[in-house]
């Protein structure tokens, strides 16, 4: 299935230097991972992370908020499609991760489906299915 194309990605640092803070509106996830890139470098380098809050919209309207959390490793490693891929894969029942026991993950993917408060797994799948690269 061909991805919908992104409109617009939103990026707002509020945690780390003051040279650093504030926000980058770019139209891609390739200049998303650039800006987050460059913010890695002051970001910490041991413990924690800086909270880089985000939106996606796509050119069909819909929208997807979220956050990252901003470590030096970034500085190389930065991918928000692969962030938001393994976000919505783990809650649509899609991806266990591997520190994960298989009976957990599925009593958490059940516990969704069963919460009508919760957003249900199929809709984190297809999100992955028709937007995310």
């Amino acid at each position: 299935m061909e991805k919908v194309p992104v409109k617009e990605i939103w990026l707002s640092r509020a945690e780390g230097p003051t040279q650093d803070l504030g926000e980058r509106l770019v139209n891609s996830f390739e200049a998303a991972d650039a800006v987050l890139r460059n913010w890695a470098q002051t970001a910490p380098k041991w413990e924690g992370y800086h909270k880089v809050d985000f939106r996606v919209i796509w050119e069909d309207g819909e929208i997807y908020e979220g956050r990252y959390d901003l470590v030096r490793q970034d500085m190389t490693q930065a991918n928000l499609a692969q962030h938001m891929h393994e976000f919505c894969s783990f809650h649509g029942g899609l991806w266990c991760p591997s520190h994960m026991k298989k009976e957990v993950y599925e009593q958490f993917i059940e516990r969704q489906e069963q919460n009508p408060d919760a957003p249900k797994p199929m809709e984190f799948a297809r999100f992955v299915e028709k937007y995310i690269p």
